[in-house]
């Protein structure tokens, strides 16, 4: 199950040659080309779509779609929608194109909107969930509340222009799920040695040590690895500088590691269970599943 839109240019004779779609998805962040295929998949975010050169049918009164199919599955984050829009806008925008929109409350045939965008998504991704719940009413699905997901994602999808903004002497982190033996998923970011760092509030932060492992560790290990959750760290961040974000964070923005940092570090305990990475994709939106499980009116 998938959202598939398609495209038209402003005249019937408007075309799109092959060489040009290449070359436009060659220049895009986090797309591979491939033949006739631009592959986009985001390592920060874990979205995932395609657009597909190739023949179209076109409608029935004969007038051809150019030869594009824009394609992003179901039962997926709502999130995979708000990325999947900005790079369909920006290359209708590109070519000057318009729309063929075959969704159910999706925009039709015409000029592409954000919003018309988003409703036919969001639509179609309530209704595969309803339908794959209703197939397998027992699966234990990993959730997260719509706005935890946004703003996660929305941390992830900026982290490049947070690093070019702070230079190479602060470190921007990524923000990731984890499952644990107990509870829902969590957030998580790798914090390596105390390091300089934007760090948002997350649930957990596995810290790397190296330079602030304590002494002795065995023999074999040149370092080690722990794991703390966000009330433990609270207290050390107390006199720095906080701020609002896509997630609040902290400015750990320093030239030498402060001696309050170095103690805390160097002090904590290894993790009684390790977390278990989860896939963005399985993370699904809270809400949907909620209203999916209603029985149907």
């Amino acid at each position: 199950m998938s959202y598939d839109l398609f495209f038209r240019g402003r005249n019937s004779s408007a075309q799109l040659p092959l060489e040009e779609f290449r070359a436009y998805f060659k220049k895009r962040p986090s797309v591979e080309v491939e033949d006739a295929q631009a592959c986009y998949s985001n390592e920060r975010t874990g979205v995932y779509f395609s657009f597909d050169y190739g023949e179209t049918e076109g409608d029935p009164d004969g007038r051809p779609h150019l030869p594009v199919a824009f394609n992003v599955n179901f039962f997926r984050p709502h999130t995979f929608g708000l990325e999947a829009q900005l790079e369909v806008a920006r290359f209708v925008k590109h070519f000057d194109l318009t729309v063929v929109d075959p969704q159910t409350n999706g925009m039709g045939e015409g000029e592409y909107s954000k919003e018309g965008f988003l409703r036919g998504w969001n639509a179609g991704n309530e209704f595969a969930y309803r339908v794959l719940v209703e197939r397998n009413p027992t699966a234990n699905y990993a959730s997260l509340p719509s706005g935890q997901l946004e703003a996660v994602w929305a941390w992830n999808y900026t982290v490049p222009r947070r690093q070019r903004d702070l230079g190479d002497q602060v470190f921007v982190p990524r923000v990731y799920f984890v499952a644990m033996a107990q509870g829902p998923p969590r957030t998580m970011l790798v914090w390596g040695d105390g390091i300089p760092i934007l760090l948002p509030e997350v649930d957990l932060y596995l810290i790397p040590r190296k330079q602030l492992a304590p002494k002795p560790l065995p023999a074999s290990a040149k370092s080690d690895t722990v794991l703390v959750s966000r009330a433990e760290l609270a207290g050390v961040l107390s006199d720095f500088k906080h701020r609002a974000d896509a997630l609040a964070c902290c400015e750990l923005f320093y030239e030498h590691t402060p001696a309050e940092i170095v103690d805390f570090v160097r002090s904590a305990k290894k993790p009684a269970e390790d977390p278990q990475m989860l896939a963005f994709d399985q993370v699904l939106t809270r809400e949907l599943l909620e209203r999916a499980r209603k029985p149907r009116a």
